[in-house]
């Protein structure tokens, strides 16, 4: 039953491009033929507008679909039909052969019904064309996101220009299992109404391999307990902080702002360094066979990274896997893979960055390779022999987990 539905959706999908790669391959041909057969029309769009006497976003946006090559790009980037329409009656008024208008005519009955029939709109229509473009797709999907961005901004009334965890995973100093160190980030921090208390860093200090929860300790390995011991890097963090305090739930250590203040419209950066150990497993289970590494942005934010640190001695030859889940009433999962129905089809990626650390800069935060140094530095681990991953997205989803997973090895 699963590889007869997984057999017909590849068959509708490929239906629904060759569909649509048909209809664009003839609207691109019959409207280059119309073009080309006016006397003396100019080729360039702004030029073109004059000539035929339209409008001059039409003009741009007809040219330039037709100019490309894909038949899926072209009906992306086709005005509507009502536009297309002017431009191919204009082009007859100019001189151009009624039997190629008449094509053109034909390829645009054949593009209006199609969009109305896949897509019922022609933004939702542009959308499933998005799904077979990667770059189309891409550039979608940053669109809306930027759009929920500032709609969020607009009504929580604060943002960051970006917001980080780098987890580094070494072996465990004690036990068969392996210790972590999180260098966590809010950049640019800026609240635009006054303040309520929020949530600004969390960390879940519970592994599903054990019962319980971790302790969870400063960088100086000092537990962290008391409003005073809150994991914050004050050598690269703003001064002076305004006032956070200290909250436990459950398995997790949560770090917030505290409410009730006038907006500061001067932007606040702070850096937090928390190590657990035996926070992860080395090899597979019965009940475990992913580890993941998981950021939830909790603010509107221009930027999100995640970056993960391995020891060459963990997890060897292995490659991670990034996804997206929605975690609303559910919360963040738990498992690597326990909840599928919340996972978001979206275009995102992990890349290797290589070894160490010379190769994590990052124009988004200042300093960042040198303060990640600063950590390896006080939990006593050497970078050289990390391998780095990092999956970063432009305007991340509010609330949506970043989860990136690694399949634990069976043991030898």
């Amino acid at each position: 039953m699963h590889n007869h539905l997984s057999d017909a959706g590849t068959i509708q999908a490929h239906s629904t491009e060759a569909r649509i790669g048909d209809v664009g391959a003839a609207l691109g041909k019959t409207l280059r033929a119309v073009l080309a057969d006016i006397p003396d029309a100019p080729t360039r769009a702004v030029e073109l507008s004059i000539f035929l006497d339209i409008d001059k976003t039409l003009a741009v946006r007809l040219v330039g679909a037709i100019k490309k090559q894909d038949p899926l790009a072209i009906c992306h980037g086709m005005p509507g039909p009502r536009g297309v329409r002017t431009a191919i009656a204009a082009a007859a008024g100019k001189g151009a052969s009624a039997k190629l208008v008449e094509q053109a005519e034909q390829a645009v009955k054949r593009f209006e019904p199609l969009v109305r029939e896949l897509g019922g709109s022609r933004t939702a229509f542009n959308t499933i064309i998005g799904g077979l473009l990667p770059d189309v797709r891409e550039r979608i999907e940053r669109t809306n996101k930027k759009a929920a961005f500032d709609a969020m901004c607009n009504l929580l009334g604060h943002q960051v220009d970006a917001s980080f965890v780098a987890c580094i995973i070494q072996p465990a100093e004690k036990g068969d299992g392996c210790d972590s160190a999180c260098f966590a980030g809010k950049v640019g921090m800026r609240h635009l109404t006054p303040r309520v208390a929020r949530m600004i860093w969390a960390q879940r200090c519970a592994s599903p391999m054990r019962e319980g929860a971790c302790s969870s300790y400063n960088l100086e390995r000092e537990p962290v307990t008391r409003d005073e011991d809150l994991p914050i890097f004050h050598e690269f963090s703003t001064h002076p902080l305004p006032d956070l305090s200290l909250h436990k739930h459950r398995d997790s250590v949560y770090v917030a702002l505290a409410g009730d203040e006038t907006p500061d419209p001067e932007p606040t950066n702070i850096f937090l360094g928390s190590y657990t150990p035996n926070s992860f497993s080395t090899h597979a289970a019965d009940d475990l066979t992913h580890e993941f590494v998981s950021y939830t942005p909790a603010e509107p934010a221009k930027v999100s990274f995640v970056d993960v640190f391995v020891h060459e001695d963990v997890w060897k030859n292995v490659s991670p896997e990034v996804n997206l889940y929605r975690t609303g009433a559910r919360g963040n999962l738990t498992d690597a893979f326990e909840r599928p129905f919340d996972r978001i089809d979206m275009i995102e990626t992990v890349r290797l960055l290589g070894k160490g650390t010379d190769r994590i800069h990052t124009n988004d935060v200042e300093n960042y390779a040198a303060m990640v140094r600063t950590v390896f530095e006080k939990v006593g681990w050497e970078s050289e022999r990390f391998r780095a991953y990092r999956v970063r997205i432009d305007y991340p989803l509010l609330n949506a987990q970043i989860l990136i997973s690694f399949e634990l090895p069976k043991a030898q």
